[in-house]
């Protein structure tokens, strides 16, 4: 039993360590493990390359914990002689490759023992293990960042509800969690807090990157009082020159006056004072 719960962790552990983030950074030309916080996961990602390449690492980085994690149930009821019905052993068996992989996204052994927070790899890997606490603990997170704008706070939010709720949902609800769920959530929770240390401590310091949605200059849904600052651009046509009645075989261009002798008779022909006038 113990040299399968190894082999599933090592499995666990070489999928873990394929880090999605510097694969698909290194598609578009970035370096990310030197662009913006230079650490290797779907936050950073998303901050740097976009919305589109951020949801992608997060969602292969979840497909990795889920897979990670479901490998065992899957071969556990095929081969190595292990009780399949034992409810413990599966779970067991679950926590091991789920282990190995969060361990290999936070310290991959391809990126020198560097990695992500392993935030997208723990849902995808609680899916399997604890899929209600997780829900749970999704909604928390999904709160808490609509209010902080905090991807940090909001990931410990996250990881602090899943021991509540293994403690919670027996007391109000028909669910049940052993002690063995209880203390894997809790230990699972003290792990996100210390792979989230750093960003503690800039929460604290108030130096913590925060996303703000970057409203553009010509929109109409700006701010009122940015709207002098920045007026909309005015495609104006341009004035048309009209020739006057009945001279529009004329040119446009007003003639080059040149200096002419007063008529004799103190008067101007009716041609020569309109030709003067036309363009006036």
């Amino acid at each position: 039993m113990f040299l399968a719960l190894g082999i599933f962790a090592v499995l666990g552990y070489l999928l873990g360590s394929v880090n999605f983030a510097v694969l698909v950074a290194k598609k578009h030309g970035v370096d990310i493990l030197k662009a913006g916080s230079g650490n290797p996961g779907a936050t950073n990602v998303k901050r740097v390359l976009g919305k589109g390449p951020g949801n992608l690492v997060f969602a292969l980085d979840a497909l990795k914990g889920f897979v990670g994690t479901g490998l065992p149930y899957l071969f556990l009821k095929v081969d190595l002689g292990l009780p399949a019905a034992d409810a413990q052993v599966l779970f067991l068996a679950g926590v091991a490759g789920f282990v190995g992989t969060l361990l290999g996204h936070c310290f991959s052994c391809f990126l020198g023992f560097k990695g992500g927070k392993g935030v997208a790899s723990t849902i995808g890997g609680l899916l399997v293990l604890l899929p209600i606490p997780i829900v749970i603990g999704a909604a928390i997170w999904g709160l808490v960042f609509a209010l902080s704008r905090y991807v940090s706070l909001a990931s410990i939010a996250l990881g602090v509800s899943l021991p509540l709720s293994c403690w919670l949902l027996p007391l109000a609800t028909s669910l049940k969690f052993g002690p063995a769920e209880f203390w894997f959530a809790a230990a699972l929770a003290a792990f996100n807090v210390w792979t989230h240390r750093s960003n503690l401590g800039r929460l604290l310091a108030g130096t913590e990157n925060r996303f703000e949605k970057k409203a553009c200059p010509f929109r109409n849904d700006r701010p009122s009082h940015h709207r002098h600052r920045y007026p909309r651009p005015r495609h104006r046509r341009p004035r048309r020159l009209e020739a006057p009645h009945g001279e529009a075989d004329r040119p446009r261009v007003a003639p080059r006056r040149e200096a002419r002798p007063p008529p004799r008779g103190g008067a101007r022909p009716e041609e020569e004072a309109r030709g003067q006038g036309a363009f006036r």
